[in-house]
């Protein structure tokens, strides 16, 4: 199991917290910075058990399941 509870990932969900919360324009938009968002993405995905994240042609590697951006943008759609 991998400990994502780090002080790098609570900071980065800080920013990206206050970005959405204090920033956001009239239509709800707002700019976050892409290394807090991938930060984040990529603690979340860790933390989920094996196998529940199992979407896409990505390569299962012990409990890190990797996937490729076009398999991210193709679930968008």
């Amino acid at each position: 199991m991998v400990d994502v509870n780090t002080k790098a990932v609570n900071d980065a969900f800080e920013r990206l917290s206050a970005a959405a919360l204090q920033n956001a324009d009239s239509e709800g938009n707002c700019v976050v910075d892409a290394n807090d968002l991938s930060t984040l993405l990529m603690a979340f995905t860790l933390s989920k058990q094996k196998n529940v994240n199992t979407y896409g042609s990505g390569e299962d590697t012990s409990h890190i399941v990797t996937q490729t951006l076009s398999d991210f943008n193709a679930k968008a759609e």
